[in-house]
């Protein structure tokens, strides 16, 4: 039933908007390019030269935190996550959208609340000394909570731009 989200068509808010999604979701891509460099080079190192590289379990680990984390907003302000609408196609369009309303909620409200524990654990690891470190690399926790926190949080608002734009269209 939706497009594509817009806040406000054609306006600046709308285009800082996508921006910020759009560079997200490339620097999401960017560290999936890395995480497949890292993952063959060690894979060739195993198998042809019997020597892995130390910590990649870790690296990869850290990037799928930063490739999920930043494609989820721009993978919802262009409605190209799953959506099982066996039940809201039958719908009519007023009852469907009284049926996105929870559902956007639910939403503003889970991400809402990993981006917040997500900054406490960002405070936490900051101040943990070795222990908020990796095992192997030494890599601190702080900077990967951190990008995870703002990943969520941009997904947050783009979730709090649909309900608004949800709740406008039940009005009309």
């Amino acid at each position: 039933m939706e497009q594509k989200s817009q806040p406000v068509p054609h306006s600046h808010f709308s285009l800082v908007v996508e921006r910020v999604s759009q560079g997200m979701a490339a620097i999401g891509a960017i560290m999936l390019s890395v995480m497949m460099f890292i993952s063959i080079a060690d894979i060739s190192g195993r198998y042809f030269f019997i020597h892995p590289i130390k910590g990649t379990f870790e690296l990869v680990g850290i990037l799928m935190v930063v490739i999920g984390t930043f494609g989820m907003a721009q993978c919802q302000l262009q409605k190209r996550n799953l959506r099982i609408d066996i039940v809201a196609n039958r719908l009519s369009s007023k009852a469907q959208i009284i049926l996105f309303i929870p559902a956007y909620l639910v939403c503003v409200i889970t991400t809402g609340l990993i981006c917040w524990q997500g900054a406490l654990l960002t405070h936490e690891y900051l101040y943990a000394g070795s222990l908020g470190k990796t095992i192997d690399l030494h890599i601190p926790f702080w900077p990967i909570m951190l990008l995870m926190s703002i990943g969520f949080g941009w997904t947050c608002v783009i979730f709090l731009i649909d309900l608004y734009n949800t709740c406008l269209k039940l009005v009309k």
